[in-house]
C-alpha cells in the first residue's frame, strides 16, 4: 500500500510539474491571442474586451490555478480559434487516433519480429548489422519527420496508398499522383 500511494504521488508531481511547464511555454510564445481572435484589425477596446473574457489580463499564475481547477472539475474549456469545446474535439478524434495507434504497433510488430529473428539467427553478420543500424536510424528521428518522409516515399513517390490529408494540394511532384486529387 505504501508503494501504491507513493506511485500516486510521483503520478501526480509529475502531472503538475509537466502541466505547468507546458502552460508557462505556451505563455512564452510569441504574439497576443487577442489579435489571433479578434483579427489584426481589431480596436485597443476590442482587444481589451476578448483578454478580459478569456483571462488573458491576469498573470500566468493566475491563470494556471483557473485551468487546473477547471480541468480538475473536467471542464477542458473551448478553443480559441473556432469556439470547439476541447472534450468534444477530442472525443471526435480518439476513435481515428486509436485506430493509427493499433495499426502502426501491430504493423512494427509484424516487421520488427521476423527480422530479429533472421538477425538473432545470424549473430554480427552484414545482414544483422543493417538491420541494427536501420533500425537505431529510424529511432534517431522524430516522428513527425518520419510521417513525412513514409508519405513522400509509399503515397506520392510509389503511388501505393493515398495521403488522406490536404486533399486541395496540388503536388508538382510525382505527377503520377495528381489523378488522386481532386480540388
Amino acid at each position: 500500500m505504501k508503494y501504491f500511494s507513493r506511485c500516486i504521488f510521483h503520478l501526480v508531481f509529475v502531472l503538475l510539474a509537466l502541466s505547468a511547464i507546458t502552460f508557462a511555454f505556451v505563455d512564452l510564445l510569441p504574439g497576443d491571442v487577442a489579435y489571433v481572435i479578434a483579427g489584426d484589425q481589431a480596436s485597443p477596446e476590442a482587444l481589451t474586451a476578448i483578454r478580459a473574457e478569456h483571462g488573458l489580463d491576469k498573470n500566468i499564475v493566475a491563470r494556471y490555478f483557473i485551468w487546473l481547477s477547471r480541468v480538475a472539475q473536467g471542464k477542458l474549456g473551448k478553443s480559441l480559434i473556432d469556439e470547439e469545446p476541447v472534450f468534444a474535439a477530442i472525443q471526435a478524434r480518439l476513435p481515428i487516433t486509436l485506430e493509427l495507434l493499433v495499426f502502426s504497433q501491430l504493423l512494427a510488430l509484424g516487421l520488427a519480429i521476423p527480422i530479429a529473428m533472421f538477425c538473432a539467427t545470424k549473430p554480427n553478420s552484414a545482414i544483422d548489422r543493417i538491420f541494427g543500424a536501420a533500425a537505431f536510424a529510424s529511432m534517431s528521428v522524430p516522428s513527425y519527420i518520419m510521417a513525412i518522409i513514409l508519405i513522400l516515399i509509399f503515397a506520392l513517390r510509389l503511388d501505393w496508398c493515398l495521403p488522406q490529408v490536404f486533399l486541395r494540394y496540388q503536388p508538382v511532384w510525382p505527377p503520377t499522383c495528381k489523378a488522386h486529387y481532386r480540388p
